[in-house]
């Protein structure tokens, strides 16, 4: 089920686009046809449908489609939160039996060395320069003719096991479903009405459940995603006026650095017709304050990595203004 969101989008809205970072910008047809060649590659160095493959950096273009070319190729995407230490990763890697590991090219040393600890562990793919013994994603994608058979997942079938640390011990591999994840994005789309006319501007971590679900509910609607590696205020303002965004999503205190900021004056927001927050409460006087900077409403979520659905918990959908 997940493995058809890029299909269906590049389908329908082809060389429309579907992603912006820093480096790069990709459209739907990019995005699906790149995520296959990972998915071949991976296929081809022996990875087979429900094998678990781990995915460990911060926002990229590259993660995004790795994402999708893990689930392509049939197997079980395992999402590492970039904070965790290397002693954490290692526990993680052998927990839920990761094969392989995409990594950011400043983690790729020390999970090189974690993985050696690991046993099942064989591949570990860099996203830039890789160090010996790490394979180079530039150069696996570029290498591989993409041809796959990989039959679709059953909806019941593990798609994601994401860890959450809970209260005690070691973080806990929480087993989510190709329809568990795939309905909350669907239902997220449909109850943010978003459209493809939508532009999102995100800094949350993709690994996480709220991350992940902004990314594959806009995809899903055929919006455009701007992401950020990591946030900053004033170039989340700088975005969400240069993209003339319509949604903003975040957490609390991103809201309040960004109306504390002393350039917020400087920033056209008006395109903004509604916003979330999530990941805490958020204080009733920072919501007030953000709804009349911008004119639009933000809706307050709750969701559990557990349970891989979210909902509303505080809006007004009323205000909503979609364009």
């Amino acid at each position: 089920m997940l493995a058809k969101i890029l299909r269906r989008a590049a389908a329908r809205y082809g060389n429309k686009t579907a992603l912006v970072t820093d480096t790069r910008a990709l459209t739907y047809t990019e995005l699906d046809a790149l995520s296959e060649r990972v998915a071949a590659a991976l296929a081809a160095r022996g990875i087979a449908p429900l094998d678990r493959v781990s995915l460990y950096a911060q926002n990229r273009w590259e993660w995004i489609v790795a994402y999708h070319g893990i689930l392509k190729a049939g197997a079980v995407v395992n999402p590492i939160n970039v904070m965790l230490t290397p002693k954490e990763v290692r526990y993680v890697l052998g927990d839920c039996g990761a094969r392989a590991i995409f990594c950011g090219p400043e983690k790729a040393t020390a999970v090189l060395e974690a993985a050696r600890d690991v046993r099942g562990v064989e591949h570990v793919i860099s996203f830039g320069e890789a160090p010996a013994d790490a394979l180079d994603f530039a150069a696996l994608v570029a290498d591989v003719v993409p041809s796959l058979g990989v039959s679709p997942a059953a909806p019941t079938a593990l798609s994601t096991i994401g860890y959450t640390s809970g209260t005690t011990g070691h973080p806990k591999g929480a087993m989510q479903s190709h329809r568990a994840v795939f309905l909350n994005c669907a239902l997220t789309a449909t109850m943010h009405v978003r459209t493809e006319r939508d532009v999102v501007v995100t800094a949350l971590p993709a690994p996480h459940v709220y991350g992940n679900v902004v990314v594959n509910s806009t995809f899903m609607a055929g919006g455009t995603v701007v992401i950020m590696e990591r946030f900053d205020p004033e170039g989340a303002l700088d975005r969400i006026a240069r993209y003339r965004a319509t949604l903003f999503e975040g957490v609390p205190a991103m809201y309040m650095t960004m109306l504390a900021h002393p350039a917020l004056g400087r920033f056209d927001l008006s395109s903004l017709s509604r916003c979330t927050v999530g990941g805490q409460t958020i204080a009733e006087s920072v919501l007030r304050a953000w709804e009349e900077r911008t004119g639009a409403s933000l809706i307050e979520l709750w969701g559990m990595t557990e349970l891989a659905e979210g909902g509303v918990k505080w809006t007004r959908f009323s205000r909503v203004r979609t364009h």
